[in-house]
């Protein structure tokens, strides 16, 4: 059986030292700091780990203008959703860090390609994983770090057990630890745990013991809970080779408390389809479909296609054994189905070409090196060469530019025409809403409030009944005029209208809402409109389906961004069925804040309680949407 193991950044620096380096340290050399930290903590402090992101990110917001901070945040967000077991979203944080990321910045490029290399593996693309961990090793051979390489040469044999070429990570590990180092020495039991898996599957079980028992000890060494749950799944693999089911099941079961401390749902999956087999093979046919549905379960909510291969097969044969051939015939079926997939886009002949294009990348700088030492002749005609080829490059490059200078022209115009047509839209409600709150409020309400007066001062017995029903009629007006556009938002601004809005809620229901804002001035209507709204509709759909108590807005005028964030402690969910849903609350949100060339983010998980929306508007492009 096939198991997957990584390697992960392990810092040298003490836990106390690294504390006091965040507290002294300011600029680009905090934000490297809070990635040492992420880095350190995502294994074993989660939450504080993603209490260093927010750092990361508030670092970001103060220098707009530098990208390297907010590239740093993205990479960070990438860790720990990576730890955590997000991999999807691990995947678009890293691309996003890898698209903004400086191209003379090879430190950090190093670190981003080696994370999303290994995020692209987990995810079940192994592939693309194979090309970010190649160029990760290109460049490195442009600025050398001997830890870094054999971290990702770590890596690459994962991939090789990804796609099942054990001989070759055997092969790739016993190179690798030839090189390594005694400062390294942490290191070695991911080798060696590679390794173990690889002889297991090659049912060589005493070699495959024997590197576990290298490994083992130093992963307990080094408090890496991921890595000693690894060492006892390959030994639960090793019994079960032997037909020794029972000792294989003890193994997994001291695998599992180190399993949940990582809350990696990737490698909860492998456990849980193998032990499924197990199950098979002691004849336990019920526990085993039990524990291969709850693997199926978790495969199918993470995307994880790699993994499965094992849960179908384990629930087939399951199945099968109880002669429920309708199910057995199903699974069968899934299984041939995802070999398909999985083996069409990963054969050899790519690894091969993988290999081949990194060796041919490294002798081509060599020869590059040798040639600058030629004599002078030799130097001048390389030099004429060298001109001619950028001559033409620099051809190639314009006319692409000119080429994509049109395109861009051609959809900023397209864009500017949606904007433009939005716009009116949104503007022409707004009109209206407050066209009728104005009639409602001065004409209807001086009315009543005139026969009120008039009321009061006669001296029938009915008085007082016709009192109150004017004062109701008043108060519904009010209510009325409120929610077509409040008065307090035109007169007084965005920050009062809310508030305002927060105690309305907060009076007629069990939901608590609470304001928290600094001194804010008075921005273009249209955008405190927008804004507004965008609140309301959230908190709306936060008090019916999220059976929360308390919601915290916060809004943040940190010029030239402005930035609220809605928090709830309700109960979390998927924040990709906000685009299946059939209502149109969450298309108005995004419609709002697109207007004013802002983003909307969602951080939700289900399972959990705490919803967080985050709505980021540039207030240096609000004169040109006004």
């Amino acid at each position: 059986m096939m198991l997957l193991i990584s390697v992960q950044a392990f810092s040298q620096t003490t836990p106390d030292s690294l504390e006091i380096k965040l507290r002294t340290s300011t600029g680009i050399e905090k934000a490297r700091h809070l990635n040492e930290a992420v880095y350190r903590y995502a294994k074993s402090d989660y939450q504080k780990a993603e209490n260093y992101v927010r750092d990361a990110f508030a670092l970001a917001r103060q220098h707009p203008q530098e990208a390297p901070y907010r590239t740093y945040a993205l990479l960070n967000k990438g860790i720990v959703l990576n730890f955590s077991g997000r991999v999807d979203s691990a995947v678009y944080y890293l691309v996003e860090a890898k698209r903004e990321v400086s191209e003379a910045d090879f430190s950090l490029r190093i670190k981003i390609n080696a994370a999303l290399g290994k995020s692209y593996i987990t995810v079940g693309q192994p592939q693309q994983g194979l090309d970010c961990l190649y160029e990760t090793l290109r460049l490195l051979q442009r600025q050398p770090d001997k830890t870094d390489e054999m971290k990702v040469h770590s890596n690459i044999m994962w991939a090789y057990l990804e796609l099942k070429r054990y001989r070759d990570c055997i092969r790739h590990g016993q190179r690798a630890l030839a090189q390594l180092e005694p400062q390294q020495e942490w290191i070695m039991p991911y080798i060696t745990n590679n390794m173990a898996a690889s002889y297991g599957a090659l049912n060589n079980l005493d070699s495959a013991r024997h590197y576990i028992e290298q490994g083992l000890p130093l992963a307990k060494k080094y408090i890496d809970y991921g890595l000693v749950a690894n060492c006892y799944f390959i030994l639960g693999n090793l019994y079960a080779n032997a037909g020794l089911y029972a000792l294989a099941l003890e193994q997994f079961t001291l695998a599992q408390p180190y399993r949940e401390k990582t809350g990696n749902v990737f490698y909860q999956v492998a456990d849980l389809y193998v032990m499924a087999d197990l199950y098979y093979k002691l004849k336990n046919y019920q526990q085993g479909i039990q524990t291969g549905l709850a693997g199926l379960q978790l495969a199918e909510q993470n995307n994880l296609t790699l993994k499965l291969e094992g849960v179908y097969q384990a629930l087939a044969k399951n199945y099968e054994a109880l002669e429920d051939f309708r199910n057995a015939s199903k699974y069968f079926q899934l299984l041939a189905n995802i070999k398909d997939t999985l083996y069409q886009r990963a054969t050899a002949d790519a690894l091969a070409d993988m290999q081949l294009r990194y060796e041919t990348e490294k002798k081509e700088l060599q020869l590059a090196e040798q040639q600058r030492q030629l004599k002078q002749s030799r130097q001048l005609v390389i030099f004429l060469s060298v001109i001619v080829v950028l001559s033409i490059l620099l051809i190639l490059v314009w006319r692409k530019q000119v080429t994509m200078k049109q395109r861009e022209t051609l959809l900023k115009r397209e864009k500017d025409f949606q904007a433009q047509l939005t716009r009116a839209v949104l503007s022409s409600q707004e009109e209206e809403r407050a066209r009728t709150a104005r009639d409602l409020h001065d004409g209807f309400g001086q009315l009543i409030a005139s026969a009120k007066l008039c009321i009061n001062q006669a001296k029938e017995n009915w008085r007082t009944h016709a009192t109150d029903l004017l004062d109701q009629m008043h108060q519904e007006i009010r209510n009325i005029s409120f929610a077509l556009l409040p008065h307090t938002l035109v007169s007084e601004g965005l920050v009062p209208a809310l508030e305002e809005l927060a105690e309305r809620i907060s009076k007629i229901g069990t939901l608590q809402v609470h304001v928290h804002a600094a001194e804010t001035h008075r921005l273009n209507s249209i955008l405190e409109v927008s804004i507004y709204r965008a609140c309301q509709e959230w908190i709306t759909n936060i008090s019916k389906y999220a059976t929360a108590s308390q919601v915290h807005l916060n809004i943040i005028h940190d010029a030239p961004t402005l930035s609220v964030t809605i928090e709830d402690d309700g109960l979390g969910f998927n924040p990709q069925m906000l685009n299946q849903g059939n209502g149109n609350g969450w298309k108005n949100i995004q419609s709002r804040i697109q207007l004013h060339e802002g983003t909307v983010w969602v951080d939700s998980e289900p399972g959990k309680r705490g919803s967080t929306l985050l709505m980021e508007v540039p207030l240096d492009v609000q004169r040109k949407v006004a």
